[in-house]
This record gives C-alpha cells, sequence and structure tokens, in this order.
C-alpha cells in the first residue's frame, strides 16, 4: 500500500480518490455527512480545524519555557 501511495500524485484529489482506499473512505464518509444535510462545508470545515487542534493539544507535549535566571527579579514584601 505504501509503495502505491508514494505513486498517486498527492496534488491530485480526483486520483487519490480513486487509487487510495483510506482516502475515498474518508471523502465518501464526508460526502454522506452533505448529502444527509447533517452539515455545511462552513460547519465540516470548523470541525476539521477544531479536530486537529485538539489532536495537538491531547499530543504535543508542552515545552519548558527557559528564563535566564540573571534576567529575573523578584521583588519580595516585606510583611513583617
Amino acid at each position: 500500500m505504501d509503495n502505491e501511495r508514494m505513486a498517486i500524485r498527492k496534488d491530485d484529489p480526483r486520483e487519490r480518490y480513486l487509487y487510495d482506499a483510506e482516502f475515498r473512505t474518508l471523502v465518501d464518509a464526508m460526502l454522506k455527512l452533505v448529502e444527509n444535510c447533517q452539515f455545511t462545508l462552513f460547519e465540516i470545515r470548523q470541525a476539521l480545524v477544531l479536530a486537529f487542534i485538539l489532536y495537538e493539544e491531547r499530543h504535543l507535549a508542552p515545552r519548558p519555557i527557559k528564563v535566564p535566571v540573571d534576567k529575573v527579579s523578584i521583588k519580595w514584601a516585606d510583611k513583617e
């Protein structure tokens, strides 16, 4: 399957639809949503963007912010 995918032009969605079964399944599922009048193109785009945002939030590890110690100045209030 991977060799077949490499031969398929990624910039031609119709060719991918014809020869890439996973891509065709994705397109067919989206087409059913549109045909059943469940979602508009705008709503599908919104959902897709949100899905990728949620994926990144769940799978990307947060990176610590490194602040040089000599740049930090903490002023302590004397409450005693």
